[in-house]
């Protein structure tokens, strides 16, 4: 555990935020990081804030993203590794996969919504750099969890409180239980799984707010909440608009945290189901994947197909610089993906499964290609590479969509809002309270 804080403190008028977080915020890490700066930097306009980042043994986040200009911006950053909700895996190796998942849905529950115990809370607190705030914000569903355990165990007490929660987990875990098949004990786990990832869900009615990236979500959950302020905090981008890729060939890209399981599959898909089909068609063809943490099984996999691979690199902009096309072989997954927010963002061609498009108002063969079979895919990109207009045409016109409705002015004013609509319901519960 670090805590720290940094330079001269702004005024003590203002309100003091602590926000809870799993994700250490970065500008340049993956989607979920990105996403934390952004909200760690509009709550900035709005108050004092202290970012306490809770992680696992197993989170590989922190290998990779430094927390130097976090503390340049708040006003503490404290850092939890919290042993308790850590997989079992991590303490006993030798230990067989399914075994252990099942210990740790005994011991704790879905590692989305952790029971954790007594002293795990505990520790926790004495962490944390006050027990008293003006407003907590959650982000993402454990550490709104997390928050309700160390507020009913009168741990901390906050005047407002508000969860981002992305996207809705227990619609992720259904559709990677449907995209995965796995055996009839596998699937037993991923029903209780997902059982207790939907009830955590529903007590974020406790919440005086809740945010969702896409408009999907923020409908299907103000309907099971009525009364409950629900708010669309989009996922945001910004990035220069680069000048068309140069060079001989078709180069394709593929950016992504390759240590979450719907960019592992989709990749494994798309390399052995559509790659020897584009290289058949276009011998010139090459393709570059860029990613945070790939496994030996991934790499071996991208090395036996002569795809290269590029991983942990300091800036993604060289490689969507040398792109012509952008893709996104994803089947399962929720929210929005910023992988291609950030595509759009610097021009480049896009092509997509349904679902990896899902909530960014992409209508096909204007903004992006969409193909959801592996030949399909394979067949939008050998009619890319033969296309300069069309490609030109998709990269612009995602591009000015982008502008339109996914740049960081809107993410400033939507939290903004999201701030505003949890005061106003506190007040309101207040004012309609028994004494």
């Amino acid at each position: 555990m670090s805590h720290e804080q940094h330079g001269p403190s702004p005024m003590r008028d203002r309100p003091s935020i602590l926000c809870l977080m799993r994700m250490p915020p970065a500008l340049t890490g993956h989607g979920g990081s990105q996403r934390g700066w952004r909200l760690v930097e509009a709550l900035c306009r709005i108050g004092r804030v202290h970012v306490v980042l809770l992680h696992r043994s197993q989170d590989r986040d922190f290998d990779h993203v430094s927390l130097a200009p976090l503390r340049a911006l708040v006003e503490t950053v404290t850092v939890v590794a919290v042993a308790d909700w850590s997989s079992i895996k991590y303490r006993l190796p030798w230990l067989p996969w399914r075994i252990a998942m099942w210990c740790d849905m005994i011991r704790i529950g879905s590692g989305e919504a952790p029971r954790l115990p007594r002293r795990a809370i505990a520790a926790i607190a004495a962490a944390l750099p006050g027990q008293s705030f003006d407003m907590a914000i959650a982000a993402r569903l454990p550490c709104a969890v997390i928050a309700d355990r160390l507020i009913d165990a009168g741990r901390l007490r906050v005047a407002v409180k508000v969860v981002d929660l992305d996207d809705r987990l227990s619609t992720f875990k259904r559709r990677q239980r449907a995209a995965e098949r796995p055996g009839p004990i596998l699937s037993l786990l991923h029903r209780l799984d997902i059982a207790a990832t939907a009830q955590a869900e529903r007590s974020m009615r406790r919440w005086d707010a809740i945010s969702l990236c896409s408009d999907e979500d923020v409908a299907r959950m103000a309907a099971e909440m009525p009364g409950t302020p629900v708010v669309k905090l989009p996922n945001v981008i910004d990035r220069p608009l680069l000048a068309s890729a140069t060079g001989d060939g078709f180069a394709m890209l593929f950016v992504g945290n390759l240590d979450f399981p719907p960019n592992r599959q989709g990749l494994a898909r798309f390399v052995a189901e559509a790659w020897p089909l584009i290289r058949a068609a276009r011998p010139d063809a090459t393709a570059t994947v860029v990613g945070f943490a790939p496994g030996p099984a991934l790499r071996a996999a991208l090395a036996r197909a002569g795809i290269a691979l590029h991983a942990n690199v300091p800036s993604v902009e060289p490689f969507y610089q040398a792109a012509q096309a952008v893709i996104c072989p994803i089947f399962f997954g929720g929210g929005t993906r910023i992988k291609l927010l950030e595509a759009m963002a610097y021009g480049r061609a896009i092509v997509s499964t349904t679902l990896g498009a899902e909530g960014l108002d992409i209508v096909p063969g204007v903004h992006a290609l969409i193909a959801d079979t592996m030949p399909a895919f394979a067949h939008a990109l050998i009619r890319l590479a033969g296309d300069l207009a069309l490609r030109e045409a998709l990269a612009a016109n995602a591009r000015a969509l982008q502008q339109e409705r996914f740049a960081p002015a809107i993410f400033a004013a939507a939290a903004a809002r999201l701030v505003d609509a949890a005061q106003k319901n506190r007040s309101a519960t207040r004012r309609t309270s028994p004494g």
